[in-house]
């Protein structure tokens, strides 16, 4: 990367910072976050805090909430919004409901309004004041579930309303690691019955979720049901927006595993045209990779190599030195996210371009 290319940069080690959380290396991670110098530096914080909370790094997410808060002067307007959101999340489970209030009281736009409430479980906002909140806790379960004392609720039993679609996944997940079935049934159950009314863009990611859950449950009928609305929703959305390609994969997954091959081949294709059709090469590098994690997390390995192939071939290719850097590090990154190492003949090619890289360009990261 050129040196003082503040935005490429800070991309960069925010996706780095990351990569080091979900490998569990807390200190390392903060560290980079701290050398983020624009909006992304709170986002990051935030992001890094609310692993730790689910991984019983209490210390690091309560670093991370002090360092954040810090941070917040980084930015201003909705880029501002964007860090105190994932801020918020992160007071909330701590228990620092003095700070959700504050900040809750500083996003000013509508959509990240909506986003703040349903991230952070408001029952009722009045005046800027916060009257009735959820209370989480790092297992997603304990004290969610309103009125059911023992979990093993039948159809009419529901969640509180202050309970998040995202948390409900995440106590549907946990009880279906612990071999819970019952309980995992009840949560997909109230998932089921919630998502339809999600007012934002994310109940297009939530439909996918919930497809992928009802295939993983056994519940193939459901599945059945679903996945046209699922479908008719993504849809609707641009193909422009890369956040739409993680969804797709995730539908295409599930197509795959309800015997739909073909299905879940021309959802693939066609995404894959869409990205050739409306990212530029440059952003191609990162949205391929991140598509090729999507891949591998629905069971789809030979898609994801195909892709990852496509994205090195874009680094490859790329005349600029700093493109061409930023693209490898991206392949790297999300070759790390996905647990697989890139294959021997690439990562030599990778070693050769890092030492062609001009004295000029930082070699941080890469």
């Amino acid at each position: 990367m050129v040196r003082h290319d503040r935005d490429t940069e800070s991309k960069m080690q925010s996706a780095v910072a990351l990569a080091m959380q979900e490998a569990g290396m807390w200190e390392e991670a903060i560290t980079v976050a701290g050398m983020i110098e624009d909006y992304r530096r709170a986002i990051t914080f935030g992001q890094i805090g609310q692993s730790a909370v689910d991984q019983k790094q209490t210390k690091i997410a309560r670093t991370a909430l002090e360092l954040g808060e810090l941070s917040l002067g980084y930015a201003v307007g909705e880029f501002r919004e964007l860090g105190l959101i994932e801020l918020m999340d992160l007071a909330h489970r701590l228990d620092r409901k003095d700070l959700v209030e504050k900040w809750f009281k500083q996003v000013q736009t509508n959509e990240n309004k909506t986003r703040a409430n349903a991230r952070i479980s408001f029952a009722n906002v009045s005046g800027g004041e916060i009257s009735s909140m959820a209370q989480r806790s790092s297992d997603a379960e304990k004290d969610i579930y309103a009125g059911v004392k023992d979990l093993h609720g039948t159809s009419g039993d529901q969640a509180a309303p202050n309970v998040t679609v995202e948390e409900i996944f995440e106590a549907l997940e946990a009880a279906w690691k612990r071999g819970d079935k019952v309980t995992a049934a009840t949560w997909l159950q109230e998932a089921r019955r919630r998502i339809p009314n999600v007012p934002s863009v994310d109940r297009v990611g939530y439909w996918a979720s919930l497809c992928h859950w009802e295939v993983v449950t056994g519940k193939m009928d459901w599945a059945a049901l679903d996945l046209p609305k699922a479908q008719a929703e993504l849809d609707r959305i641009p193909a422009a927006y890369d956040f739409k390609y993680s969804w797709a994969i995730e539908l295409a997954g599930v197509y795959k595993k309800l015997g739909d091959e073909k299905r879940a081949k021309d959802l693939l294709e066609k995404e894959t045209l869409a990205v050739q059709k409306n990212v530029i090469p440059y952003f191609q590098m990162d949205v391929l990779g991140k598509m090729a994690v999507a891949a591998v997390d629905s069971g789809l390995m030979e898609q994801a190599n195909a892709w990852w192939t496509m994205a090195f071939a874009e680094a490859e290719k790329n005349q600029n030195p700093r493109s061409r850097a930023v693209g490898v590090i991206q392949y790297l990154l999300s070759h790390a996210q996905a647990g697989i190492k890139p294959d021997g003949p690439t990562l030599k090619k990778i070693t050769k371009m890092k030492a062609e890289l001009p004295e000029a360009y930082s070699k941080i990261g890469f």
